[in-house]
């Protein structure tokens, strides 16, 4: 019988310990994971020139998805959760309605992220 209480507590404890572990796990950054750089796009087509740049070793990371404006689209809770695990943010800086209503919200989630403003020395037509 105290074998049979033993084991019962045993599996008490370390059930939530596995679970929370599995858990924690689940949560981590992709990026964590993978051991790859995070930064963070405006527009799906910048992901083409961070991968151009960085390869294998970056994850890029698209704040306005396909299929949605960016002069009205908002960052989810979930998007302002990976801003906190990136390194750099390369912004188009051209005047993009969504980073002009939402980039202090952004700088806000990561104070110690890179900020890249992709026009910078480009003269626009």
């Amino acid at each position: 019988m105290k074998k049979h209480w033993s084991c019962n507590w045993i599996s008490i404890i370390l059930l939530p310990v596995v679970l929370l572990t599995l858990l924690a796990i689940s949560c981590a950054p992709k990026s964590e994971m993978t051991g790859k750089i995070s930064i963070v796009v405006t527009i799906l087509p910048q992901v083409e020139f961070v991968q151009n740049v960085g390869g294998e070793k970056v994850d890029a990371i698209v704040m306005v998805p396909p299929g949605q404006d960016p002069h009205t689209y908002a960052p989810t809770p979930s998007q302002l959760a990976a801003v906190k695990q990136a390194k750099m943010y390369a912004m188009m800086g051209s005047g993009v309605e969504f980073e002009l209503a939402h980039m202090d919200r952004i700088e806000a989630a990561n104070k110690h992220m890179l900020l890249i403003d992709c026009s910078k020395g480009i003269d626009l037509i």
